[in-house]
């Protein structure tokens, strides 16, 4: 497209280039509003320190990890090796820390820090659940049975005492919203869970899957449409948790009720949805996260972004978000799969040119467009765009827990009683502070 500042000082061009500028305006707005999706020091912290610019240009390595962008930080090159190795052997905790090691808002959390913090709470969670093993034999249980095992390690889940972020307790986000969830690392990040104690249904998931994978518990991250949440799952037995709730614990070993509170049908689940993931997929979604908190910060690395998307879409190519963000943004930009990052930053500053002259031309831009406004700083909220920003499935904020009424159950906290939608009574809690579940049929996902 020609550079409009040069049309602007010619005058103004017909009304078709015009329409042109906002057909790709139009992309760029649907595909960054949605782009999302869901973590010291390193000495290679530097290698982007100074924004997209700075990232070297890279040469496809055999063999790569990451495919068609290998590692260029310390932190990187670590993550990388992690992934040479069996799935089952990848250390989460530690892959959670390293993809969050790059990222600014983490300069002052070294890796000291990190892992001392999070080994308090595995201490405190094993001492937590002994305590409520000895109560559970005392009340007649069996500690070895996995429903009681389940109970008991969600409820030392809770009294961690992490919080939900309310500002973000809505099932459709605004773009502003959105953008402020995913630009502050904090809400999303393992890291940032850890140093707030407030999270979202993006980071909650993680710290159980990161505990329970210490200390060898069959627990899996999960995710569905918006929403992610905790299986654990063994032989003879499976149980979907809900970890946004902080003060009880909901369950349900039915598939059907997050498909149903995704406004979803059963033949709409695709790829990964619904089965547990694998590692190797897990770290996709870390650095689809990290893809999307570098779209939506303030001083927006759109190179970054694409370099992470590019990964995430190489580690999980099955997770329907990815690839459709992927597909999504190669599409517009032209992104081939032989392009090195210097290619990304030409096709960036293009792009960049592209918004600058709408603008020179007095075209309003919709909110959250790269490197565009916020809402109401260019002609107020534009309604028209809200089709674009709720596309399904984009996982752009998995934040909710689902309906707590009807086919999830709930652990009471300590409250005793029929619930709404479920039926029978609530069993009073080994330990006190978390009640067993209220076991619902076996399912057909059972």
């Amino acid at each position: 497209m020609a550079n409009s500042r040069t049309g602007a000082a010619r005058g103004r061009k017909p009304a078709g280039r015009r329409a042109f500028v906002w057909a790709s305006v139009a992309v760029v707005a649907a595909v960054v509003c949605i782009c999302a999706f869901a973590l010291g020091r390193q000495g290679g912290r530097g290698a982007y320190s100074g924004g997209s610019a700075a990232i070297q240009g890279n040469t496809l390595l055999p063999g790569s990890q990451f495919g068609q962008f290998p590692a260029c930080t310390e932190a990187e090159r670590e993550l990388e090796k992690l992934l040479r190795g069996r799935d089952e052997d990848f250390d989460l905790a530690l892959a959670n820390w390293l993809v969050g090691a790059d990222v600014p808002q983490f300069a002052d959390l070294t890796r000291e820090a990190y892992f001392k913090q999070l080994d308090a709470m595995i201490h405190q969670v094993r001492q937590d659940m002994e305590r409520r093993r000895e109560v559970a034999k005392s009340k007649g249980k069996n500690p070895n049975d996995p429903d009681t095992r389940c109970a008991i390690f969600c409820g030392a889940m809770i009294k961690l005492g992490f919080a939900y972020r309310q500002e973000f307790a809505q099932h459709d986000l605004t773009p502003l919203q959105m953008r402020g969830l995913y630009a502050d690392a904090n809400n999303t990040f393992l890291a940032g869970l850890l140093r707030t104690m407030r999270g979202s249904c993006v980071s909650m998931p993680l710290i159980y899957v990161v505990v329970g994978q210490r200390l060898g518990f069959p627990v899996h991250l999960v995710h569905i449409g918006k929403h992610c949440f905790v299986r654990w799952q063994e032989p003879g037995y499976r149980m979907n948790i809900e970890t946004t709730a902080v003060d009880h614990v909901w369950v349900t070993d039915d598939d059907s009720a997050y498909i149903e509170d995704e406004g979803m049908k059963k033949d709409q689940v695709s790829g990964n949805e619904l089965r547990n993931l694998s590692n190797r997929e897990v770290i996709g979604s870390l650095l689809f996260i990290r893809s999307s908190h570098w779209v939506m910060k303030a001083e927006q690395e759109h190179t970054r972004s694409w370099v992470d998307l590019s990964r995430a879409f190489h580690l999980s190519p099955e997770d329907p978000a990815i690839a459709k963000t992927y597909a999504a943004i190669s599409g517009h930009y032209g992104l081939k799969p032989d392009q090195s990052v210097a290619d990304l930053e030409r096709l960036d500053r293009a792009a960049r040119a592209q918004i600058a002259a709408a603008r020179a031309d007095g075209i309003p831009i919709p909110a959250n467009v790269f490197g565009g406004p916020l809402v109401g700083e260019v002609g107020g909220p534009l309604t028209q765009w809200q089709p674009q920003q709720q596309q399904t499935g984009f996982r752009v904020d998995r934040h909710q827990p689902p309906n707590s009424m009807g086919p999830v159950s709930q652990w009471n906290n300590g409250s005793s009683g029929a619930i709404p939608g479920v039926g029978g009574t609530v069993p009073q809690v080994p330990g006190g502070a978390t009640a067993y579940p209220q076991q619902r049929p076996p399912g057909p996902n059972r």
